[in-house]
């Protein structure tokens, strides 16, 4: 899944339910939602459906919208306007029941909804934006792809889009097509941070590396509290010689989020692994890996292998070869081949009593296990 998707409301789609009533609806739930106005007209229906849509704001309101304009669209002798604007007002009526179903963390049942929307109405823009996050979320990275070339198509002012559709080339590793994509982002909304942090993200990737630390830097400036990019920045530091620097970065994001893993992670990983002697802290890299290891899971590799560093770094060779073995065995399994070879060196490091040193000035790949 893509790192940090935004759908069309900002809601926390990434983060990110009573019964939903679906169409046809069941006999009970039928009864439950059968509205005073007991016409069959289907025009009548509609227009019931239509002033219900000026106030709806809950769940059962937006099935009830949905209820209603089955019935009408089921009806014999709709007229063609009739039909497209009933197809049109139900899409709506759908959307809107995902949002809320986003809102309870129900993402399969959002999904559903708003391939309802998408199918009652295929030019509805935030429907299908909606549902692009929804794959994505889902692991369809190829339908989320689909979705959001069909929003830049339709509204191509739309930034969340192309941001989006720039987490998903970056996922494939197109990083010239996600730069591309998150440059038209910022174009589009220039004071969002986040656009910003994912074209450094990106960049560095690239080995744009002065590149990616100026959107850094402007990206916190529009936000001082956003904790993965001071820890982004710290990391580019590293890999620059500015150890102190990164350290005050990786502090600065545990300053805003004392329960940041990433940034714990980052400063064990300089404490341990350092050139420079007098920026190596055996206590307090331990204690940092450690830290990262608790927030960040017991399964997570680079966490092992920053704790394998942090033990080898305070001459601890025997848990440093046990936790650095746990780590070779959870690449293995994840099939992380680009990392296995740099691992096992490692491992075999420690077995010989060595700790691991970056060299002075760091390449990307040697920041840290990632």
């Amino acid at each position: 899944m893509p790192r940090g998707l935004k759908n069309t409301l900002c809601l926390a789609l990434v983060t990110g339910l009573s019964i939903v009533v679906l169409a046809p609806a069941s006999a009970a739930a039928q009864k439950a939602l059968q509205p005073v106005q007991s016409s069959t007209d289907p025009k009548a229906l509609i227009k019931t459906a239509y002033v219900k849509s000026k106030t709806a704001r809950d769940q059962r309101e937006f099935a009830e919208i949905v209820y209603l304009l089955d019935r009408a669209l089921r009806s014999d002798g709709l007229l063609p306007s009739h039909q497209k604007y009933a197809s049109g007002l139900k899409g709506w009526a759908h959307n809107r029941l995902g949002e809320q179903l986003v809102k309870r963390g129900r993402e399969a049942a959002a999904l559903g909804q708003f391939e309802l929307a998408v199918k009652a109405n295929e030019s509805h823009w935030k429907a299908l934006h909606n549902r692009g996050v929804s794959y994505a979320i889902a692991g369809q990275q190829k339908k989320a792809l689909a979705d959001f070339k069909a929003v830049i198509r339709i509204r191509p002012e739309f930034a969340n889009s192309w941001f989006n559709r720039g987490e998903i080339y970056l996922e494939y590793g197109d990083l010239d097509g996600a730069i591309a994509d998150y440059s038209e982002a910022i174009r589009l909304a220039p004071s969002d941070p986040t656009f910003y942090h994912a074209r450094a993200t990106a960049r560095a990737r690239l080995g744009e590396i002065e590149r990616a630390a100026d959107d850094l830097d402007r990206a916190l400036r529009l936000n001082p509290r956003l904790v993965a990019a001071f820890v982004d920045r710290g990391d580019i530091r590293v890999q620059e010689g500015q150890y102190q620097d990164a350290i005050d970065d990786y502090r600065a994001a545990l300053h805003n989020d004392e329960q940041y893993g990433p940034a714990y992670r980052s400063l064990a990983w300089m404490m341990a692994t350092c050139p420079v002697e007098r920026y190596r802290d055996q206590k307090r890299g331990l204690a940092a890996a450690r830290k990262a290891l608790a927030l960040l899971g017991e399964d997570d590799h680079s966490c092992l292998e920053v704790l394998a560093a942090a033990e080898a770094n305070a001459g601890n060779y025997p848990e440093a070869v046990a936790t650095q073995s746990r780590a070779v065995i959870v690449i293995r399994k994840r099939a992380l081949k680009g990392q296995l070879a740099m691992a096992e060196k490692r491992l075999a490091r420690y077995q010989q009593g060595v700790p691991y040193r970056q060299e002075l000035i760091a390449s990307t790949s040697q920041t840290g296990p990632r």
